[in-house]
């Protein structure tokens, strides 16, 4: 006995509902998998930048006045997916970080910034501790779902 054909049809459909769906929420999950393996070089590129700016501090008495003084030490503001790294020396001190996000038209930023009159000396990655001038400069801020937890308000 033969199977009717309207059968195979609802059964094709049926199928490539499934993996419409499937695709509908693998592709969202893929992206953020991308973009937070973009965020871990920042916090990389950041952690050498700490090493170089608390050594500095130690032996200079003071944070490098210019970026030109990172970018003579060979630290690196830039990577794979960071575009533009920018030092201001504040006070307080404060590093941005530009990521390359896919082919959207506005790179987004993250950036710390030296707690002003902490001992032992903390950096910031919170937006809102941000002195007003460096906040302007590091905009548009990072979604808080990329952020790593001590950087989410």
């Amino acid at each position: 006995m033969k199977r009717p054909k309207l059968f195979a049809i609802i059964e094709l459909i049926v199928a490539v509902v499934i993996i419409v769906i499937l695709t509908a929420k693998a592709i969202p999950a893929y992206n953020d998998y991308v973009k937070n393996s973009k965020v871990a070089e920042v916090k990389m590129l950041w952690a050498d930048i700490k090493v170089f700016l608390d050594k500095y501090y130690v032996t200079e008495g003071r944070y490098p006045t210019t970026e030109q003084v990172l970018r003579d030490k060979a630290v690196k503001l830039e990577g794979t997916y960071v575009t533009n790294g920018i030092y201001t020396s504040g006070p307080p001190p404060c590093v941005c970080f530009e990521l390359d996000w896919f082919n959207e038209d506005t790179g987004y930023k993250m950036g710390w910034c030296r707690k002003p009159d902490t001992k032992p000396v903390k950096w910031s990655c919170k937006l809102g501790e941000f002195p007003v001038d460096f906040k302007f400069q590091c905009q548009p801020y990072l979604d808080e779902k990329y952020l790593p937890e001590s950087c989410k308000l």
